[in-house]
């Protein structure tokens, strides 16, 4: 084992005290040593990575497989939907539907309210401004 690793095991009593050896704290010393690795882990297999998502021996598979995903995919969903529709109940498209018809109509609904509140607040305000106008029939 390198100096480097061991010293990442070393027992520090207090992980947020310098460790004279080191020059820092363990924990400081340990992400270090991560980062480092990681940064090494991608300069090595970035052109590998590379190289191999522009090769069509790589890439030709990786999009049958991805269309072959894609068409089970769809026969699933097909599949399901049958069985849904036989057993009387309704699909997700269905479902999708009917909340966007509930959803337009709690929109329409809505307008009323708002309608409805704007028409009762005009009647209160010519009622209150007719109050001393009485009717022939109020007047006896």
């Amino acid at each position: 084992m390198n100096a480097k690793v061991r010293s990442l095991f070393d027992v520090n009593p207090r992980p947020d005290a310098a460790s004279p050896e080191r020059g820092e704290s363990g924990t400081k010393a340990l992400w270090q040593f991560v980062k480092e690795s990681a940064d090494a882990w991608d300069r090595t297999m970035t052109p590998v990575f590379d190289a191999w998502l522009k090769s069509p021996s790589v890439v030709v598979p990786a999009g049958r497989v991805l269309s072959a995903a894609a068409r089970v995919r769809s026969v699933q969903q097909r599949s399901m939907g049958a069985l849904w529709r036989g057993l009387g109940l309704p699909t997700r498209s269905g479902q999708e539907r009917t909340l966007a018809e509930i959803h337009r109509l709690e929109s329409r609904i809505a307008e009323h309210e708002i309608t409805v509140e704007e028409l009762r607040d005009q009647l209160r305000r010519f009622t209150d401004s007719h109050a001393s106008i009485r009717s022939p029939q109020e007047g006896h």
